[in-house]
C-alpha cells in the first residue's frame, strides 16, 4: 500500500515536471527532493543527463523585493577562475523566477539553477583553503553591497531580539540567554566594533556546504542570508562550524583558512577579539533561525540551550577550539 508521504511526492515530482515544461519548456525525466526544509528543492534532470536544481523558497520571511535582490545580485558576481556563482535560469518569458504550487497548496516563489561544477567540500586545509581565497574574492567586489538585500548582518539588536524571544517561548532558557547576554556585553565593551574591521557584503552563511569545488575554483551557493555588515563574519561562520562539530585538528584548520584568506590577519588583536564575539553570534544566528522555522521537542530546545551556554561561556573565556 503506498502511504500518504509517497503519494504526495510522486505527485509534487509530476507537478514539478509540468511546471518546468510549461515554464522553462523543459521536458524532465528524474524529478528528486533533495532539501524538505523551509527552502524545498528538487533536482532535476533532462534526457541529456543535464543536471539543474529547482529551489521553492520559503513562504514567510523574505519578501519579494529580497528575492528579486538576490537573484540579480547573482547575476553581478564577477567570475573567473577562483570564484563562481549560479545566477538563475530565466524562464521562457525571461523572468529570473516564477511561482509554482506542489501537493501542499501554497504558492512559492521558485527559480531554476544550473548544478554547481565539482564536488562538495572537505574540512581539510587543501579545500577550506581554496575556500579562503574564493570568499577574499567574493569581499573584494564592492559593487555587491549595493544590490545585495537591505539586510544588516551580525546585527546586535537582531541578536538581543532573538535572545528575547528564546526566554519568553522556554521558560528554562531564561538563566542561559541572561548569561549570553551579559556575555555579548562584556564582549561589545571590549572594543567592537572594530576600527579596522572591513565593512562590506557578506554572503551571511558561508559553509562548505553551501559550496562546491572544481580544481582551484569554488562555486558558492545559497545567498539567502546575504546583506551587509563587517565581512569578517563570513569567516567567523566557519570558526562556528569548526567549534560547533568538535573537531580536534579545529585549531590548525582555522589557521589555515585565516591565513589563506589574508596571511596577517592572525596577528591582529582586534580580529582576534572579533572573532569570538562573532562566533556567538553565529549561534544566535541559528537559533533564531530554529524559532522562525522549526518545530523542535523541548528536549532538543534544552540542548540548543546547553550549546549556547557552552559557546558563549567558551567565546568569553577565551576557551574556544580555533585558539582565539
Amino acid at each position: 500500500m503506498t502511504s500518504n508521504s509517497e503519494a504526495a511526492f510522486r505527485y509534487d515530482a509530476t507537478l514539478v515536471r509540468q511546471a518546468l515544461l510549461a515554464l522553462y519548456g523543459m521536458d524532465v525525466r528524474d524529478v528528486r527532493e533533495v532539501v524538505r526544509g523551509v527552502n524545498r528543492t528538487f533536482s532535476v534532470c533532462e534526457p541529456d543527463a543535464r543536471t539543474y536544481f529547482l529551489r521553492l523558497y520559503r513562504t514567510h520571511g523574505r519578501d519579494e523585493d529580497e528575492i528579486d535582490a538576490e537573484l540579480h545580485l547573482l547575476e553581478c558576481v564577477e567570475q573567473d577562475e577562483v570564484l563562481a556563482a549560479s545566477p538563475a535560469r530565466p524562464t521562457r518569458e525571461g523572468a529570473r523566477s516564477c511561482r509554482i504550487a506542489l501537493s501542499d497548496g501554497v504558492i512559492r516563489r521558485a527559480a531554476l539553477f544550473d548544478a554547481a561544477a565539482g564536488r562538495p567540500l572537505e574540512m581539510t586545509p587543501g579545500d577550506i583553503c581554496v575556500a579562503a581565497n574564493a570568499l577574499r574574492r567574493l569581499h573584494g567586489q564592492q559593487r555587491l553591497s549595493e544590490l545585495a538585500p537591505r539586510r544588516q548582518i551580525a546585527d546586535l539588536g537582531d541578536a538581543y531580539q532573538a535572545l528575547s524571544r528564546l526566554a519568553d517561548q522556554f521558560s528554562f532558557a531564561g538563566p542561559v540567554v541572561a548569561a549570553t547576554r551579559e556575555r555579548c556585553k562584556y564582549l561589545a565593551a571590549a572594543g567592537w566594533p572594530a576600527a579596522e574591521m572591513p565593512v562590506g557584503f557578506c554572503h551571511g552563511d558561508f559553509r562548505i556546504a553551501n559550496m562546491r569545488i572544481d580544481g582551484c575554483r569554488i562555486t558558492l551557493f545559497d545567498f539567502d542570508d546575504c546583506g551587509s555588515g563587517p565581512q569578517w563574519f563570513d569567516l567567523a561562520t566557519v570558526g562556528w562550524w569548526l567549534e560547533i562539530e568538535g573537531r580536534s585538528e579545529a585549531a590548525s584548520l582555522w589557521r589555515a583558512f585565516v591565513n589563506a584568506y589574508m596571511q596577517t590577519l592572525l596577528a591582529s588583536p582586534s580580529f582576534r577579539h572579533a572573532i569570538p564575539f562573532l562566533i556567538l553570534l553565529n549561534e544566535i544566528n541559528s537559533i533564531r533561525f530554529l524559532l522562525d522555522y522549526c518545530a523542535l521537542t523541548d528536549d532538543l530546545w534544552r540542548e540548543v540551550c546547553r550549546r549556547l551556554d557552552d559557546l558563549s561561556f567558551r567565546a568569553v573565556s577565551g576557551q574556544l577550539a580555533i585558539g582565539c
